[in-house]
């Protein structure tokens, strides 16, 4: 194989791993948000009860979603009043089943 062409062949390979190395140098360390320890969700009384610890003191909003698919369709239910109690839950009383999907979703205070 001639020379140019070898050169030619590697040359997307080259472009493709200096901009994943730009890539990792520019965006430096990312950490993801911390989980909710302990996060339960039990049926009482066909109401669907949720549960959790939150260990996390930059926690500043903490938003519970429903959806009867894991997939799409979420939709806020209720914005929790205090989400920096150490202990905390929720009573879905409107479920139209106990067959839901519930995330709980918070927002960190970004500074240290």
């Amino acid at each position: 194989m001639p020379q140019s062409l070898r050169q030619h062949r590697l040359f997307p390979l080259r472009q493709f791993i200096l901009l994943n190395l730009f890539t990792i140098i520019m965006c430096g360390p990312l950490a993801a948000q911390d989980t909710l320890p302990s996060f339960r969700a039990v049926i009482r009384s066909g109401k669907v009860v949720l549960s959790w610890v939150n260990l996390s003191s930059r926690v500043v909003q903490l938003t519970i979603q429903r959806s009867s698919d894991s997939l799409q369709g979420y939709k806020s239910i209720a914005p929790m009043p205090d989400p920096g109690l150490l202990e905390n839950g929720f009573m879905d009383m409107r479920a139209p089943d106990t067959r839901q999907f519930y995330p709980a979703c918070p927002k960190v205070h970004a500074g240290p």
